[in-house]
């Protein structure tokens, strides 16, 4: 049983929004001060040169400890404009007011109140995380669509002692958390001569240790992290990915977990917490160069092995790996190859992913049972080793032609990235994890001609890596092991990183996710995977939370 709570194990949590930037948000800026309020300022940044508005300066002092977000570079309404303008509103906007206050805005309200599904498309392709409307709800509900995010109340439309008094008094059903959002213009308050209406509000529900006080962007990120936690299917193992700690009751119990951190939840109901790995700047392969990304080892190619199946073999490729500081990832069938857990041994120090308990092909097989396949294997798996298996192989190689709906139901049973057979040839990324072709089968006669080729890749340009996949059954002859153990010992001398599929995922994934802000002058970390990026020639570590600006 996980329930969410908000920092602190609150279940309800606070949150305003005042848009414009007049020069009244300086009162306001000092009523919430007084009472400990946290809020957002949605700014129009090509308005902020006369004496109605904020000045550009006094941005960074005026609206400390809240957050800035944007409201279009020039306040026009969204809906009404093309395409390209409603884009250059949004990313001018964005990019100037990130400038000024110095971390990655990525708040928006619609201008006039008006939205369009093509206006929060405008949002999300530059990398706005939410977008505030005017419906309000009335309640303390939580958002069901971020880019559609509906307030409580209007702070001039509304009787602002009642809902005060609502919430201070509110009991949480079920103990699910709530949220009080409360919107509006500081300058309502100047024309209505009622700025005790506001201060009252804050007096009435400041300094309450069951609220959490939170700018709409910590409301965000910390919904959208607890969304993105990695649990086991018992959620017995629940590790988080993100740059946000959490709070939660599994059980009953309280937990707090940070960036990186895992809970065990065991059978006689204890719950301990495994720290986040070390992690240490590596010497880069070659002088990084500004916003170069550098893999974790400080290379720039990656080499992975993927084999499937599961059987006897494996224990001697699976040995040979680790002499030669290799990690690989081995897809099992659940109730076939590993049915004698003590095989799980051979599997230390590598990674353990599924392949589908029925070995079904995908494009052959009803969605729901493809769900039940998968679902079961992990079940299977994680009972068996007592890890979060995330990981999946098409059976079959069926990634060729497999449906969006296959994938949709990988990703409902928890998985993170699927391997097909249809090799490429090449050391590209992935554009699709849930489609992830790989280099090359990793035929053993074929072995030494595609080490030459990709050894001798240049460490400058793209990332590059080297998936291999296959099956250990096929190596019947001694002299196909020779060619595997030649390669594998050519590999271990070699500035690449060796790892498996899921941590050349989670990597990609963090490295993905970057949120870049200022044209690209200024980058912040969201993930708990700390990511290795050049600036000034040297290589630094973007940790988790952490923004690196460039000149």
């Amino acid at each position: 049983d996980i329930r969410l709570a908000w920092p602190e194990w609150r279940y309800k949590a606070l949150t305003f929004s005042y848009d414009d930037g007049t020069v009244h948000d300086r009162k306001l800026v000092e009523i919430f001060n007084r009472y400990g309020m946290k809020a957002t300022f949605h700014l129009p940044s090509g308005r902020l040169c006369d004496d109605r508005h904020v000045a550009p300066e006094e941005l960074t002092k005026l609206y400390a400890g809240h957050e800035i977000a944007g409201h279009g570079r020039n306040h026009k309404n969204l809906v009404n404009l093309p395409p390209a303008e409603q884009k250059s509103e949004v990313a001018e906007d964005c990019a100037e007011l990130s400038r000024l206050a110095g971390y990655p805005v990525r708040g928006f309200a619609y201008p006039y109140a008006k939205s369009s599904p093509e206006a929060a498309r405008a949002l999300r392709e530059n990398g706005v995380a939410y977008g505030r409307i005017c419906t309000a709800t009335g309640d303390f509900r939580l958002p069901d669509d971020f880019l559609f995010w509906r307030p409580t109340a209007h702070s001039r439309w509304t009787d602002l002692d009642a809902i005060a008094r609502r919430y201070r008094d509110y009991k949480p059903w079920g103990g699910v958390v709530s949220l009080c959002y409360i919107w509006g213009h500081s300058y309502e308050f100047n024309l209505d001569s009622n700025w005790e209406t506001i201060e009252n509000f804050c007096r009435e529900l400041g300094g309450k240790p069951d609220i959490w006080y939170a700018a709409n962007l910590e409301i965000f990120r910390y919904l959208t992290a607890f969304r993105k936690l990695k649990c086991s299917m018992d959620c017995s193992r629940i590790e988080n990915p993100t740059a946000e700690t959490l709070f939660f009751f599994a059980n009953g119990q309280k937990v707090k977990l940070a960036p990186g951190e895992t809970m065990l939840l065991a059978a006689d109901g204890k719950i301990t917490v495994t720290p986040a790995p070390a992690v240490s700047t590596p010497t880069p392969a070659i002088p990084p160069e500004d916003r170069m990304v550098f893999f974790p080892d400080g290379s720039r190619k990656a080499l992975v092995f993927s084999f499937d199946d599961g059987q006897k073999n494996d224990q001697r490729l699976a040995g040979l790996f680790r002499e030669c500081g290799i990690r690989a990832t081995f897809h099992l069938i659940g109730n076939r190859e590993v049915a004698d857990s003590s095989n799980l041994a051979w599997y230390d120090g590598h990674e353990i992913a599924t392949h589908g308990l029925r070995h079904a092909t995908a494009t052959l097989t009803p969605n729901e049972q493809i769900l039940h396949d998968i679902v079961l294997d992990r079940k299977v798996l994680e009972t068996l080793s007592s890890r979060i298996v995330n990981g999946h192989a098409w059976p079959n190689g069926s990634t060729f032609g497999a449906p969006s709906c296959a994938q949709q139901r990988l990703h409902d049973a928890g998985i993170a990235y699927a391997r097909g057979t249809s090799a490429h040839g090449t050391f590209a990324l992935p554009d699709n994890f849930l489609c992830w072709e790989p280099t090359a089968k990793c035929v053993p006669a074929a072995l030494p001609e595609l080490g030459q080729r990709f050894f001798a890749e240049p460490d400058a340009g793209e990332l590059k890596l080297c998936l291999l996949w296959g099956h250990s059954w096929e190596y019947k002859s001694e002299a196909d092991w020779r060619n595997v153990e030649e390669f594998c010992r050519a590999a271990a001398g070699r500035r690449v990183w060796k790892a498996t599929m899921g941590d050349v995922q989670s990597y990609l994934e963090a490295v993905r996710a970057l949120e870049w802000a200022d044209r690209g002058r200024m980058v912040r970390n969201p993930s708990a995977r700390t990511v290795f990026i050049g600036k000034g020639g040297k290589l630094h570590a973007l940790t988790p939370g952490m923004i690196l600006r460039f000149e």
